[in-house]
């Protein structure tokens, strides 16, 4: 069954009531129908479908709503429409957009006053590419619906891929009158004012948009392209490096029921979509894995299911979707097949660096760029880890390639050149790329400051004082401000100075207060230095405006825990197992604090044997073991606490780690004299979680 074409326009979309419960506008008077319209005599003739390759309950399904439409023949023209409507609706379900235009067509022919068959008209013009038909049937739907927003979100798309960015832009701010927080609208005004030539307005929606629709990772591309156009090159590449492809959602109450239609593949890749759409992850995962025994070679069922993983705190679940979707993933195009396997390499990539195996994540990005060469983002992403990893030959090569592919990176990327050179200690060369990336952006601050320390560890302490008052006598945005401030704080830990960090990080928040990173740098510098309860204010706030910041989350958990804030870190850990209800990780520490806390109004031994029963079901090593121990141990259930302290005694002992041996023998101890075990201190948790 044809699939490509109308792929994309499907992975976004959401199950919600059928296509046949949305009501048109008002038709009738007295209660009686008006007949506005006299169909034509003759309709156009529905081509025929080979279905002799498709699933049996498609075929059943076709063959069901054909009966239908012929049943339909001498019945009144509104309810002939409505079977050709979901004849039509279907075949575009199923990729067969010859039959759904001839459906749908016959559908609007028969009951022109119903503006839901001229909009889905409108979008099967707009999937096959034949926009200004679409345009102006989106307008005719709007003649009949004005208020209907989603076809003023289209027609606003359509409009800009016509080149017709000021049109677009009336359609876009009509939306948005209607909604303010639609994502679509904000990013199209976004696109109509860059192609004005207005990247600072174009930079506002992109980050509305961004703000409002957090998970469409495309809009980091084009607010990198805002950032590029107006010189600031930092934050472009900031934004480059986090893009994607998962595009803003269209909210369509006639167009997202579509998979509601569906009994195949597609019904699973788009009611998993939906589940994601509506954060609920795990019966996102459930719809994706049917996806995946359905096709096992489907590239958005394995993306998706991985995605799905990840948002429960599942790492190791979506690391095996992602090389699951790698090894089985199939195309009919070859070109196209790489480029999906490039991207789940790149998407596995970033789970490594996320959970801190640089190593793996590098390999895996030289693995995708094999596969796909001519690929920014992971050839900026493949030469930061160079750098890091200290191949500094290959991370110059990556550089260069990425200059050669957008030279107007040229500059940006002559000074991470540059750096990589330094550490060659081919001073000159390095010398010069700073020199031609500062002739480049004479009035990048930052930049001759980063020239300024080269210089001073090339030992030109001279030319380096020289460069240091030029960037002095440079105008200092807030950002440069903000980053002179941040660097300092970083130089200070370095030192060892933790007050003079702490105070460099306040002052880089008050200049951006918004800047999420630098708050948890405060909180975490903070922590480390025993500030606990110092740490819980700026932790706290780094989770309300970035709620899914796993790091902030663990930081905070730690200093309410060692600040002795035990029933506050158990409420942190509840709200974060409501977020990531997969993390292993976090879900230990709960059963550790519900079965260990010194305070009883804290513990609770049934809540913490059932999370601990659930993590053994998933991940039954010693760690999970251990807490299991603890929890039988705090429901009075002495045996299994020591059956399995036996267990975890054996395996502590046989791989030599002393400490734990001795902890392991204490709690053994007292679950054969009847006693379930207190913790210590908060470090006997915090050590538990990190070993595993």
């Amino acid at each position: 069954m044809p699939l490509s074409s109308v792929k994309k326009q499907f992975l976004a979309l959401s199950v919600c009531a059928t296509i046949i419960s949305c009501t048109g506008p008002d038709t009738t008077e007295n209660g009686h129908k008006i007949d506005s319209f006299q169909p034509p005599e003759a309709l156009t003739e529905l081509p025929k479908v080979d279905l002799s390759r498709v699933e049996n309950s498609v075929r059943d399904q076709l063959t069901k709503l054909v009966a239908q439409v012929e049943e339909a023949r001498n019945a009144a023209p509104d309810e002939r429409a409505k079977a050709y409507a979901d004849l039509g609706l279907v075949y575009l379900v199923y990729d067969y957009l010859e039959a759904a235009e001839a459906a749908l067509t016959n559908a609007r022919a028969l009951d022109s006053s119903d503006f839901r068959w001229t909009y889905l008209v409108a979008y099967l013009r707009g999937i096959q590419g034949r926009l200004p038909e679409a345009a102006a049937l989106y307008e005719a739907t709007l003649e009949l619906d004005e208020r209907y927003l989603p076809a003023l979100v289209r027609l606003g798309r359509a409009r800009l891929d016509l080149a017709e960015p000021e049109v677009a832009e009336s359609h876009f701010e009509r939306a948005l009158e209607l909604d303010p927080n639609t994502a679509a609208a904000h990013e199209g005004l976004g696109k109509a004012s860059a192609a004005a030539g207005d990247p600072a307005t174009a930079l506002e929606h992109f980050k509305r948009a961004l703000a409002l629709a957090p998970e469409a990772n495309s809009l980091h591309y084009v607010v990198a392209q805002a950032y590029r156009e107006m010189g600031r090159l930092e934050e472009a590449r900031f934004h480059l490096e986090q893009s994607g492809d998962l595009a803003v959602r269209v909210v369509d109450p006639l167009v997202n029921p579509l998979a509601g239609l569906a009994e195949s593949l597609r019904f699973y890749l788009i009611q998993g979509a939906e589940a994601m759409d509506d954060s609920r992850y795990a019966g996102a995962e459930g719809a994706f894995i049917a996806a995946v025994e359905r096709d096992p070679t489907s590239f958005e069922a394995y993306r998706g299911l991985a995605l799905a993983r990840q948002r429960q705190g599942d790492q190791d679940g979506a690391v095996q979707a992602l090389r699951d979707g790698i090894e089985k993933v199939q195309s009919a195009d070859p070109d196209d097949e790489r480029r999906q396997k490039a991207g789940l390499l790149r998407s596995l990539a970033t789970l490594a660096t996320l959970g801190g195996r640089p190593n793996e994540a590098l390999q895996l990005y030289r693995d995708s760029l094999e596969l796909l060469p001519e690929q920014p983002d992971v050839l900026l992403l493949a030469g930061n880890a160079e750098a890091r990893g200290g191949f500094f030959e290959k991370a110059i090569e990556r550089y260069d390639q990425l200059i050669a592919l957008e030279p107007e990176w040229r500059p940006a990327l002559l000074e991470k050149r540059a750096t990589a050179l330094v550490n060659l200690q081919r001073g000159d060369e390095a010398v010069a790329d700073f020199e031609n990336a500062v002739a480049a952006a004479p009035e990048n601050r930052a930049l001759r400051l980063r020239f300024a320390a080269a210089l001073d560890f090339l030992g030109n302490k001279e030319r380096a004082a020289s460069e240091r008052a030029a960037a002095q006598n440079l105008p200092a945005s807030e950002a440069d401000q903000a980053a002179e401030s941040i660097e300092k704080a970083r130089q200070a830990m370095r030192a060892g100075d933790v007050s003079a960090a702490v105070t460099h990080f306040e002052k880089a928040l008050e200049i951006l207060p918004s800047d999420v990173e630098t708050r948890f740098a405060l909180g975490s510098v903070l922590a480390a230095s025993g500030q606990f309860a110092a740490a819980v204010e700026p932790l706290r706030k780094v989770l309300e405006d970035s709620p899914r910041h796993t790091g902030a989350r663990s930081s905070l958990v730690g200093a309410l825990l060692m600040d002795g804030q035990w029933g506050a870190a158990r409420g942190v850990l509840q709200e974060t197992l409501q977020a990531f209800p997969r993390h292993a990780g976090f879900a230990l520490m709960q059963v550790l604090v519900l079965a260990t806390a010194p305070d009883e109004n804290v513990r609770n031994g049934g809540l913490a044997l059932e999370i601990a029963l659930r993590l053994q079901a998933e991940n039954d090593d010693v760690a999970v073991r251990q807490a299991l121990a603890l929890a039988y141990a705090a429901n009075d259930d002495f045996a299994e606490a020591v059956a399995l302290q036996l267990e975890v005694l054996e395996a502590d002992r046989a791989a030599g780690a002393e400490p734990w041996v001795r902890l392991g023998e204490a709690r053994l101890a007292a679950f054969e004299n009847g006693e379930a075990w207190t913790a210590r201190s908060p470090q006997e948790i915090l050590l538990a979680v990190q070993g595993n």
